[in-house]
């Protein structure tokens, strides 16, 4: 098991969290469409490179953000990666998986 961790803005949370729901991210036990959202600023600054949905190049941008976290089976993990490319409007979008350990005893 993994847990997603991705930054987005308030504006694309929802539509990318449903996204992320209905591919099967966000169980726990017998709980679905499960999240941890903290909000937080992320910063930026385009380079010459660059093609930004906000923020112009070379001048360092702050923006409001959500931090979403939800657990994502190991298999769903590309499932994921295509969704945030898809649902997310920054030409580089911040995520990161983490492996999760669970050594809760199975349920009856």
């Amino acid at each position: 098991m993994l847990k997603l961790v991705v930054f987005v803005p308030e504006a694309n949370s929802e539509d990318l969290k449903r996204a992320l729901w209905e591919a099967g991210l966000g169980r726990q036990g017998d709980y679905r469409n499960c999240a941890f959202t903290l909000r937080g600023t992320g910063e930026f600054m385009p380079t010459d490179a660059a093609d930004p949905h906000l923020g112009q190049t070379d001048q360092q941008e702050t923006v409001e953000e959500l931090r979403i976290e939800m657990l994502c089976p190991d298999d769903l993990k590309s499932r994921a990666v295509e969704l945030i490319q898809q649902f997310h409007p920054y030409e580089e979008p911040a995520y990161e998986f983490y492996a999760i350990i669970d050594d809760r005893p199975a349920g009856p």
